[in-house]
């Protein structure tokens, strides 16, 4: 886990373990198939530590939700080394089961029919993934972990932002995309869902 705070996308493998462990590499596999098996683990339980820090008693669904989406994804983004692959991976271990469970009772307790609730975990779980899956490969572009809020929603195309008379809507937009941060991205398509699903419960 800590190798995996590294923003670099070979952070975590057999042979820097190895280093750390001061052991040969082949030792690992003693533990894990390969490498593919050690990310699953990882992910997995980032996810369950994120759990178990999320309070759960006297908030209600849509708070509660809300704090344990901005947990994950801080937590996958602060591990950038395995967070950038969560999009496309599934452990099917306690933390992922327990992941969807929390948000399956959440949307229960917002008023949803089973159906919707399937739709809507379905819809706001891709949401996160994808969010937190893109700012963690934003980090590793970058070579730099920044503090959670700080990064740029548009990075190194940020310095592109001159004025130019072809793009006169980007020109006169060019401070406030300058000053866009990714959490600010995040929280107001994450607010935008909830919101949805407020609406659905209540038609």
């Amino acid at each position: 886990m800590q190798l995996a705070t590294e923003p670099d996308v070979d952070a975590v493998s057999f042979r820097r373990l190895g280093q750390v462990l001061g052991v040969h590499p082949t030792a690992v596999y003693r533990h894990f198939r390969d490498k593919d098996a050690l990310v699953l683990a990882l992910l997995d339980r980032l996810t369950l530590d994120v759990l178990q820090r999320v309070p759960v008693e006297g908030l209600a669904w849509r708070p509660r939700l809300r704090v344990g989406a901005i947990a994950y994804l801080d937590a996958l983004v602060e591990h950038p080394a395995i967070g950038h692959q969560i999009g496309f991976r599934a452990s099917g271990g306690p933390g992922e089961l327990g992941a969807i469970e929390f948000l399956l009772v959440c949307l229960q307790e917002a008023g949803l029919d089973d159906v919707q609730v399937v739709r809507h975990y379905a819809l706001t779980s891709s949401y996160v993934l994808a969010m937190a899956s893109a700012q963690a490969s934003a980090v590793l572009s970058s070579g730099r972990v920044t503090a959670p809020g700080d990064r740029s929603w548009l990075g190194a195309l940020v310095e592109q932002l001159t004025p130019v008379e072809a793009y006169p809507t980007v020109t006169r937009l060019r401070s406030q995309l300058a000053a866009l941060r990714d959490r600010e991205v995040f929280l107001t398509g994450l607010d935008l869902i909830l919101d949805g699903i407020e609406a659905a419960a209540h038609r």
